[in-house]
């Protein structure tokens, strides 16, 4: 079963992902068996880096304007990246891939998607290995009846709408 909410969900976390996967391959020179997908079985290296991408959906502000009928919905999100790699070695890599990385998302749109780093890096470590995170915060848009048909979308589930970032 599909559900409303699902569909901009998605959009969303396709267009970060595809984010990631360009900064990781094309800004950073990895390889894409290297990141440790949400829900994705994976082993990790013990001997190189990875990152590890963590997406949560949070909040909603909803207005309404117009009159009734007529809603947008403003969500908000966290993008966790913690880039992993072998212990003993410095932190100095580590720090340069999330800065890579915080520079590529720094205060852009991908899609209708408006992305802003918002805390780190902060050190992370165990026995087994080192690491630093990053946290990228985000928000999307999702219209409700009146203003979805209006731009030819459907009223019954959020859809992202570029009517909402045009203006």
């Amino acid at each position: 079963m599909a559900y409303p909410a699902s569909t901009a969900m998605d959009t969303v976390r396709g267009l970060l992902e595809n984010q990631i996967r360009a900064c990781w391959v094309e800004v950073l020179g990895q390889t894409l068996d290297r990141v440790a997908w949400q829900n994705v079985k994976f082993d990790p290296p013990e001997h190189d880096y990875w990152a590890e991408p963590i997406l949560r959906f949070g909040l909603t502000q909803d207005f309404t304007f117009g009159g009734p009928g007529q809603q947008v919905d403003t969500r908000l999100g966290i993008l966790l990246i913690t880039i992993w790699g072998p212990k003993g070695v410095g932190l100095k890599p580590f720090y340069q891939m999330a800065g890579k990385f915080t520079d590529h998302f720094r205060r852009r749109y991908y899609g209708q998607v408006y992305v802003i780093p918002e805390e780190g890096p902060t050190e992370l470590t165990d026995d087994s290995k080192a690491g630093v995170q990053i946290a990228i915060g985000f928000r999307y848009e999702e219209t409700w009846g009146t203003v979805a048909l209006e731009a030819g979308l459907s009223d019954t589930a959020p859809t992202m709408s570029d009517e909402i970032w045009s203006t």
